[in-house]
């Protein structure tokens, strides 16, 4: 019985079978099939695909896709054709970025790729001391119906200041110091240092051809020093059209060139003459012991210049002897006269004044009297200045022993205790500048930093300014000087209420009339002119203050 019920079940399972196989022939026409082996074992299957792997077509290369049948399993692999470039796309600044390049780049083979030159636009902006200058270029190509677009911005940095410079004498003579300041008309950067070298400032004449009937477009232009002083080698002539015939002797004797040259215009007799003595070594080095130029424009009009270099007669150790007479108090008459090349040289002089100090008060504000005396004619004076007068010297720092390239830092001390760091011969093998600011709601620090490329010796000084009544004011300059990791050297000057122009609180405007009109009434107390007018105009500006 149970054999039976077997065999039954077996001709059951043939028969449905039989039917699976004969359902798998209606298939065929909705499928190619790539046979792989035993074709008669996929003929009847109705496949049902799904993708085993894929390879992506490109430019370069066709795809493949391999299927599977989840059914059967037969396997079956088909191609896809190749496909156009998908670049990936950059762009370049070429020909010191002037010229801005897209360049279409085909990841697959290097020979697809290729290029378009864009279409620029500039913005610039100027640099000034207070914004950063910059440089903006946009660069833009529109290829196959896209736009595609570039920006490149170059930082040109913070620019120089733009200052405007005075010059104030601070005694009669330039060799006793010439104040100067550099005020930026930008943003009002104040730098303040001392001179010592004659500084020439204003024209006082111009002579020219063509007014005095010379030959056309000469001129002679005469320039004066701050002092006051003609210096006889600043006549200069300019684009004269004269044709001048030339005589030229040379007398010699012993170490002693004597020149006389003469240069005389053939058409509107314009005549210059320069005589002149060289002394000279066995090496043949020249210097003249003086110089004599005379312009003759005129019958009444006749320009002389006179140059006596006392260094020639010195070197070549020349006997010059110099007698003095006073003019007034501020000129005296020199006469020099050489043994040897037998020349006297008269000129009128500024006294050259040698200063003795006095304090008047505990600081520069109460004054500090000055007593001077000329080197030469024996002339004295006396005056009342306000501005800090170095004392003495404290300390002398040697550049070179602390590793850095010649020089020094001298720390100069004033009679009111204020100290001043004064570098003296410093050498800069390439002096590169760097500036940064820090600002707060009521204070602004500009950062100024020199530094030498070379040794790495570095200057700081730090601009001070304080917003008072709504107003910015420079209230300090911080000088930072750091040789080593054990000295670093730092002065503060800070700046007075009377020359920083900041107003007094209303309480100090009486007692400051009081001692301003002391001070102005003194009949023993020498101001120089330029004080008397700044203290005048001063004293008018606290009593209209008073009086509101």
């Amino acid at each position: 019985m149970k054999k039976r019920i077997i065999s039954i079940a077996l001709l059951a399972f043939s028969f449905v079978f039989a039917l699976l196989l004969a359902s798998c022939g209606k298939g065929n026409e909705r499928t190619e099939v790539v046979f792989i082996e035993k074709p008669d074992r996929y003929e009847s299957c109705e496949h049902n695909w799904q993708i085993k792997s894929q390879t992506l077509a490109t430019c370069v290369s066709e795809g493949k896709i391999t299927m599977s049948c989840t059914l059967c399993r037969k396997v079956n692999t088909v191609s896809t054709p190749k496909t156009e470039c998908e670049y990936n796309t950059y762009w370049k600044w070429h020909n010191n970025q002037t010229l801005a390049r897209l360049y279409f780049d085909c990841p697959y083979n290097s020979a697809h790729t290729y290029s378009v030159d864009g279409t620029c636009t500039t913005t610039t902006v100027e640099k000034t001391c207070l914004q950063r200058g910059s440089v903006t270029k946009v660069a833009e190509v529109t290829h196959n119906g896209e736009k595609y677009t570039d920006t490149l911005i170059i930082d040109k940095g913070l620019g120089a200041h733009n200052y405007k410079t005075t010059y104030e004498l601070l005694a009669f003579n330039c060799e006793d110091g010439i104040k100067r300041t550099d005020t930026c008309t930008v943003c009002g950067d104040v730098q303040e240092s001392i001179e010592y070298s004659h500084r020439l400032l204003n024209e006082e004449t111009v002579y020219s051809f063509d007014e005095l009937g010379l030959c056309a477009g000469g001129s002679i232009t005469q320039r004066v020093c701050l002092c006051g002083e003609t210096r006889s080698d600043k006549y200069t002539v300019h684009n004269s059209s004269c044709t001048v015939t030339r005589n030229k002797n040379i007398a010699h004797n012993g170490t002693i060139d004597y020149y006389s040259i003469t240069d005389v215009c053939s058409e509107c007799g314009f005549t210059y003459k320069f005589d002149g003595a060289a002394t000279h070594d066995s090496t043949d080095r020249y210097m003249y012991a003086y110089k004599i130029n005379t312009y003759t424009l005129t019958e009444d009009i006749t320009l002389i210049n006179e140059a006596f270099d006392n260094s020639a007669h010195d070197l070549f150790e020349h006997k010059v002897e110099y007698t003095y007479n006073m003019i007034d108090n501020r000129w005296h008459e020199q006469t020099a006269t050489c043994t040897e090349c037998l020349y006297k040289h008269k000129n009128q002089a500024l006294h050259s004044m040698s200063y003795f100090y006095e304090p008047l008060g505990k600081t520069c504000l109460d004054g500090v009297k000055a007593s001077g005396e000329c080197r030469d004619c024996g002339y004295t004076n006396e005056y009342v200045t306000y501005n800090h007068t170095t004392s003495g010297v404290k300390e002398i720092y040697d550049l070179e022993s602390y590793g850095f390239c010649q020089g020094e830092i001298v720390l100069e001390v004033c009679y009111c205790g204020y100290e001043r760091l004064a570098p003296r011969g410093v050498h800069w093998y390439s002096q590169r500048t760097s500036e940064k600011k820090e600002e707060t709601d009521t204070s602004i620090l500009i950062k100024k930093t020199e530094r030498c490329s070379k040794c790495g010796f570095s200057i700081e000084t730090v601009d001070e300014r304080t917003l008072i009544d709504g107003a910015w004011y420079k209230t300090g300059i911080i000088t930072n000087i750091y040789l080593d990791e054990e000295t670093a050297l730092t002065s503060r000057k800070d700046i007075f209420k009377l020359h920083s122009g900041i107003p007094l609180p209303d309480e100090e405007i009486p007692k400051a009339i009081e001692e301003l009109e002391a001070l102005l009434n003194d009949a023993s107390c020498t101001l120089d002119d330029d004080m008397r007018r700044i203290l005048t105009y001063y004293l008018e500006d606290l009593k209209n203050r008073q009086a509101n």
